[in-house]
């Protein structure tokens, strides 16, 4: 099997969210390069929004309409205080649609969908003040650190970048975007309600972490291989921590998915 593009990575992992966006690459470059060019400035995070329909943009400090963006990309240096998170080299342009050999993979999601790539990475570490999200939380930060960073973004991005308050951006280093696929073949759906035949229910409503995992892993010991167990939590963190166990166990989770606002299934095979 050949080598995936990125391209065809992006459609796979666009489908398994649900989402009718693209994502956006995001490419700081110390020297100057040519491209498309806003017509007029704009702020940062309302270039990224335009890159969600597909248009691909290059800008230098002149396209930008946001002093704050020019301070965390890179392209100036902050005169009487410091400024983080911001890019500490000489940033000449930054390509924005591309997501081949990008610093930093921005997906624009819901909770939900987070919550999903959460479980998909093994839980994220989000670090967000509510100030120059795009540019500072969601782009420098990732770049500097090399991490994943989830932003909950900031007036500017929703006043002016048209951001919608149910959305939150999601930021990963290229490297952990190409390692996503793989990461999904564990994962039937998490985002789908299940089809799948279910041998046995149970019903941990009112359980909190650990009793969750443990009543989980004694109902699966007393399960045959290749069957079907479906999970009912209303306990957030075992929405997360469930799965994660159950697949270190060597198990198949099929689904986890929303029920109703405030329970989840997740639906695991058991191991042969």
């Amino acid at each position: 099997m050949g080598k995936e593009e990125p391209e065809e990575m992006e459609e796979r992992v666009r489908s398994y969210l649900g989402l009718n966006h693209r994502l956006v690459g995001v490419k700081i470059s110390e020297e100057s390069v040519d491209g498309n060019h806003p017509t007029a400035p704009m702020t940062f995070c309302r270039v990224v929004r335009e890159a969600m329909g597909g248009t691909e943009f290059v800008i230098g400090i002149d396209d930008l309409d946001c002093p704050n963006a020019e301070l965390c990309l890179g392209f100036r240096e902050p005169m009487f205080v410091d400024v983080e998170p911001r890019i500490k080299t000489k940033t000449k342009a930054v390509c924005i649609g591309p997501l081949e050999g990008a610093d930093a993979v921005l997906f624009v999601l819901n909770s939900e969908q987070v919550m999903i790539i959460s479980i998909l990475l093994g839980g994220i570490k989000a670090e967000f003040r509510g100030a120059m999200a795009i540019c500072g939380e969601a782009v420098a930060k990732v770049y500097n650190e090399g991490e994943p960073n989830v932003s909950f973004l900031c007036s500017g991005a929703r006043e002016l970048g048209g951001f919608e308050t149910h959305e939150v951006v999601l930021s990963l280093p290229y490297a952990l975007f190409l390692d996503l696929p793989d990461r999904m073949t564990k994962f039937a759906s998490l985002s789908r309600s299940s089809k799948v035949k279910v041998d046995q229910e149970l019903n941990l409503k009112g359980e909190v972490c650990p009793y969750t995992f443990v009543k989980t892993k004694l109902a699966l010991e007393m399960m045959e291989s290749g069957q079907v167990l479906q999970v009912i939590v209303d306990h957030l963190p075992a929405v997360e921590n469930v799965p994660r166990s159950v697949t270190n166990e060597g198990h198949e989770v099929l689904n986890v998915g929303q029920l109703n606002d405030t329970a989840w299934e997740i639906v695991i095979r058991k191991a042969e």
